[in-house]
């Protein structure tokens, strides 16, 4: 809403995971509801997998953060999120990316989705499905804690020895 009154004719994108999306999705049905687009685009990768790669990057076991190793009845995958429709429930415009799409398949649609957005005056959400576990590591740390007992300790004490303190 701020960059709108800054940059009327600039569009705000987001991007995040399916375990976010599930976390802050009743802002998608707000943001209709007022009038207020923007471009949500969701990488959807099967589970919480950031929360799943700190937990086995620090020597933890996985532990029912992926739809994959989840416990329960609905880990045979009979409960999944359709994400595409949820969106659509919500209000929004979806682009529905679908898995083996080109650089340019999902370019085309983030490009409909920014028109949606704007001639809608609504959010618009592309859905593109991610690989789980494959990442492209960008340097930030997220502190966690880090039993002594587990083998990403060491690493976690020396990042936070470097961890610059803003005051």
């Amino acid at each position: 809403m701020a960059r709108r009154q800054s940059h009327p004719d600039g569009l705000v994108t987001a991007l995040f995971g399916d375990g976010s999306y599930l976390m802050l999705n009743s802002e998608l049905y707000s943001a209709a509801f007022a009038g207020h687009p923007f471009v949500a685009f969701l990488c959807d990768n099967g589970g919480y997998a950031v929360i799943h790669r700190l937990q086995t990057n620090q020597g933890a076991e996985s532990f029912n953060n992926m739809l994959s190793d989840s416990r329960g009845p609905g880990a045979d995958g009979s409960v999944r999120v359709d994400f595409v429709a949820h969106a659509r429930s919500m209000g929004c415009t979806v682009e529905d990316v679908p898995a083996g799409a080109t650089v340019e398949d999902l370019r085309a649609a983030y490009l409909r989705a920014r028109q949606a957005a704007k001639d809608s005056q609504r959010p618009a959400v592309v859905v593109c499905r991610t690989h789980p576990s494959t990442w492209t590591e960008a340097g930030a740390w997220w502190e966690t804690g880090v039993p002594k007992s587990l083998s990403g300790r060491a690493a976690y004490d020396e990042a936070k020895r470097r961890q610059v303190t803003w005051l």
